[in-house]
């Protein structure tokens, strides 16, 4: 980890993206883990109400792969996502605690960014 906050700029070169905002002192990262799909989503925002939004679509992903209902709200989300974990805690005929780091999670970043 630095020790400077990094600039917008270069969060945007390391993410490979261009962001559609003026810099904030702020942004939110939201990163997941899918139960099977490879990979870890990450994606950066400049409220945490998008973050939110982010976060219950990564949610709802969990749902859909073990066919419950895609109801996670922006409001709700950790919540919900605690729930699909123990639902997936289920079909594996485990506890919840026996689910390793990289099966099923969803965390958003607070990242306050050098101007």
């Amino acid at each position: 980890m630095p020790d400077e906050p990094m600039t917008t700029e270069e969060i945007a070169q390391v993410l490979g993206v261009s962001l559609p905002f003026a810099p904030k002192p702020t942004i939110w990262i939201v990163q997941g883990v899918h139960f099977h799909v490879p990979g870890s989503p990450l994606s950066a925002h400049a409220t945490k109400e998008n973050a939110d939004e982010a976060a219950v679509q990564l949610v709802n992903d969990l749902f859909n792969w073990i066919a419950l209902p895609e109801d996670a709200k922006p409001e709700t989300w950790e919540a919900d996502l605690q729930r699909a974990r123990q639902a997936r805690a289920g079909l594996m005929g485990c506890e919840v605690d026996e689910l390793g780091e990289d099966d099923g999670d969803v965390w958003i970043t607070e990242l306050e960014l050098k101007s």
